[in-house]
């Protein structure tokens, strides 16, 4: 998993946008868009900062009928944003299903180490 989600971590840097927040947002909340669309609109939108991006990340995080896939990148994208902001809800985050919050957990630990204190509380809700 690992080299997963180093693989896609990577695609995160240095692309430049090709569509707008909104239309990202849009995008990845399609279920009739095809599943890869979905899945690169979810990574991309790690880069975002607006309230609305978080949001939809997080509804399709919870969503029974969303694939793991999709899941998994919207939390890396999650994990993105909450690094770069330097802001970790920490009763938000434990909301997460346990498979994406352990996902989001390894991205934060290696780009937040400060953070021990709250990831250790955190990944004893991902077990």
């Amino acid at each position: 998993m690992r080299g997963r989600v180093r693989r896609l971590l990577d695609r995160l840097k240095g692309m430049p946008p090709a569509l707008t927040t909104e239309e990202l947002v849009r995008l990845v909340l399609d279920r009739a868009a095809r599943p890869s669309d979905r899945d690169d609109a979810a990574i991309e939108l790690g880069r975002h900062d607006d309230p609305a991006v978080e949001a939809a990340l997080l509804r399709i995080v919870r969503d029974p009928m969303a694939g793991a896939v999709l899941k998994e990148d919207c939390g890396l994208s999650l994990a993105e944003i909450w690094s770069r902001r330097d802001r970790l809800d920490v009763p938000l985050a434990a909301t997460l299903p346990p498979p994406i919050l352990r996902i989001a957990l390894s991205v934060l630990k290696d780009r937040r180490p400060e953070w021990k204190g709250s990831l250790v509380e955190l990944d004893s809700s991902a077990n």
